[in-house]
C-alpha cells in the first residue's frame, strides 16, 4: 500500500504496520446519518427493483436475468483479489471450452460463481454458519493452483488485496497491497 494515496484523506489515517507496510485506519462512522439526500435515490432504486420483480414473474426462469450479473461481479471482485480473467473466458470455460486454452485464473473465477450459486441454494436449508462457509470455501479452492489441500481450512494469515500484477511484490505482498483487512 502506498501511504501517499491516503495522505489527504479526511476519512482516516495511515499507520505503520508489519514488515514495513502501512495500514489505513478509518475514522469511526457517525452514529446518525442524514439520509434525506438519499431519499430520492432510494425511492428510484426501489421502483426499479419493483419493475424487475414484475418482469421476472413472466419469465420461465427469472435467474436468466441475474446470472450474467453474477458472472460480471465474480470477474470484478476477483480482480480486486489479484485474480485476473475476463467475461469471455469465463463464458467459454462454462460452455465447455478447454481449460488449458484459458488464463489459469479463469478456473478460480468459475469456482467463485459455483460457490455463489451453491450458497444461494443452501441458504434455503441452512443459516449463515461455519458449515456453510466451509462448503463455500471448498468449492472456491476446487482444482486451483493455490489449493494445496486447504479446502476445509479457514484462513490463518492476514488477508490483503493487491493493486494489480505489475505492482505485486512476491517477497513482501503486504507492500503491494491496496488494502489490508483484519480477520
Amino acid at each position: 500500500m502506498d501511504p501517499a494515496n491516503f495522505a489527504a484523506s479526511s476519512m482516516g489515517i495511515v499507520m505503520p504496520a508489519v514488515r514495513g507496510g502501512y495500514a489505513f485506519v478509518p475514522k469511526t462512522l457517525p452514529r446518525q446519518i442524514d439520509v434525506g439526500s438519499l431519499a430520492a435515490l432510494l425511492s428510484e432504486a426501489s421502483m426499479a427493483l419493483g419493475e424487475l420483480k414484475g418482469i421476472g414473474r413472466f419469465l420461465p426462469n427469472p435467474y436468466l436475468l441475474i446470472r450474467p450479473l453474477q458472472r460480471k461481479e465474480a470477474v470484478a471482485s476477483s480482480n480486486i483479489e489479484g485474480t485476473f480473467t475476463n467475461l469471455s473466458d469465463l463464458f467459454l470455460l462454462e460452455a465447455g471450452a478447454d481449460e488449458k486454452d484459458r488464463p489459469p485464473d479463469t478456473r478460480e473465477v468459475m469456482n467463485y460463481v459455483h460457490a455463489l450459486e451453491h450458497a444461494v441454494e443452501r441458504l434455503a436449508e441452512l443459516p449463515i454458519c461455519l458449515r456453510l462457509m466451509r462448503e463455500i470455501h471448498e468449492i472456491l479452492l476446487r482444482g486451483v493452483r493455490t489449493n494445496r489441500g486447504r479446502e476445509r481450512n479457514a484462513r490463518r494469515i492476514q488477508d490483503y488485496t493487491k493493486l494489480d500484477r505489475r505492482s505485486y511484490d512476491s517477497k513482501c505482498p503486504l507492500r503491494s497491497a491496496a488494502s489490508v483487512r483484519n480477520n
